[in-house]
């Protein structure tokens, strides 16, 4: 309750020191209302939260090196990707509260000659009413950072030539002093390498590496370098070398993706285990189709803090005159999971679990930092 009168104050302490003359002769929902067709009327909605789910995962590529065959054989590797996949994972959801007109609370009113709409428009900057046409877009969006992977070989740079030269001896005849006679001919010949003569020499530069670092290290044969410098070295040969490494390992390229889905509280039904969207770690975000896929759901346990509000809300309203509704959110806790997994636990306001209740519209000073209330009609002093 401490909670819901700071709130209200916190309201009103955005208003002008002095407003005159704030009075509404009717009000009533839409649906109620039934106001004289000449009557100038305004027309307001109470908002409702939406929640904006945003997942924040990766999906991951895994490609295969082009040399894994020979990582056991060259570089006792034993864990090396063999063949290329993918598989999606969900890593963080945040929800953001955003509020939209409330099709089911719109209210109408007639204003009082002292009206003041200066003093109405800062009421509906403080969000606590709305217009009655303030909507957003509830679209589904999902947007992945795409990364070219497939070229895994070509992205590395080598030293070693992509083709290999070899002699190869023939025979020439030849007739001297009228005898036939054999003499070898040595030609050079150029070929491309095979590509276990590539893993060989792929390896042999993996080892060249690691034993320039051994010797910088021991520092047997040369001065040691400046620690800035050494540190820089170890670290660009150590990049160098898992690169080379990563033709035989094969890779983990990872593409983050963010997805945003929508989800309307619903007042009405018990919200346990509500689906909001399907998760599969083949396809990612998929449709009820996918036979792969697993249900994400949300649950929401409302605390019900304004119940004791709602026992007088209809003392406040019981003129109809002078004031205007809005409605104090009730809180909530909200969890979401994918099967026993919860991805996400946090509390919340959610106004359309609150309780309307009446603003009066009147006078009033402030003296010292604090209101005097007076009421347009018996100008009697309330606080």
């Amino acid at each position: 309750m401490k909670k819901i009168l700071l709130c209200f104050f916190v309201f009103i302490a955005v208003m002008p020191n002095k407003i005159s003359g704030q009075f509404v002769d009717y009000i009533a929902k839409l649906d109620k209302a039934n106001p004289n067709t000449n009557e100038a009327v305004c027309v307001y909605a109470l908002p409702r939260s939406i929640f904006q789910i945003t997942v924040y995962g990766n999906k991951n590529s895994i490609i295969a090196g082009p040399y894994a065959s020979y990582a056991n054989q060259l570089l006792s590797i034993k864990n090396a990707y063999t063949e290329n996949s993918e598989y999606w994972t969900i890593d963080s959801i945040h929800i953001q509260l955003i509020s939209e007109a409330d099709p089911e609370q719109y209210y109408v009113f007639k204003p009082g000659k002292k009206f003041d709409f200066n003093w109405y428009s800062q009421i509906l900057k403080t969000g606590v009413i709305t217009l009655a046409h303030h909507t957003i877009c509830h679209n589904e969006t999902l947007s992945v950072n795409e990364i070219n992977g497939n070229q895994l070989e070509s992205s590395i740079p080598t030293i070693i030539p992509n083709l290999s030269q070899y002699n190869d001896t023939i025979y020439k005849t030849v007739i001297k002093d009228s005898l036939l006679i054999r003499i070898p001919v040595v030609k050079q010949k150029t070929d491309l390498k095979s590509a276990y003569d590539k893993a060989v020499d792929l390896s042999n530069i993996i080892f060249k590496i690691r034993q320039r670092r051994f010797e910088l290290i021991m520092s047997e044969d040369e001065t040691l370098p400046e620690e800035a410098s050494l540190k820089f070295v170890l670290s660009e040969l150590h990049k160098l070398e898992q690169e080379y490494l990563s033709l035989f390992t094969g890779r983990n390229i990872q593409q983050p993706f963010r997805y945003i889905t929508y989800y309307i509280p619903n007042p009405k039904i018990s919200e346990n285990q509500i689906e909001i969207f399907r998760f599969s770690e083949k396809n990612g975000i998929s449709d009820r189709n996918d036979p792969t896929a697993l249900p994400v759901c949300i649950t929401i346990q409302r605390e019900n803090v304004t119940n004791t509000l709602a026992n007088y809300s209809q003392i406040f309203s019981r003129t109809q005159k002078n004031m205007l509704f809005y409605r104090v959110p009730d809180i909530a806790n909200v969890s979401i999971t994918l099967k026993t997994l919860e991805l996400l636990n946090t509390r919340v306001k959610v106004f359309q679990y609150g309780t309307v209740v009446s603003l009066p519209v009147v006078e009033y000073i402030k003296v010292n930092n604090l209101f005097y209330f007076i009421d347009g009609f018996s100008k009697k002093k309330k606080w």
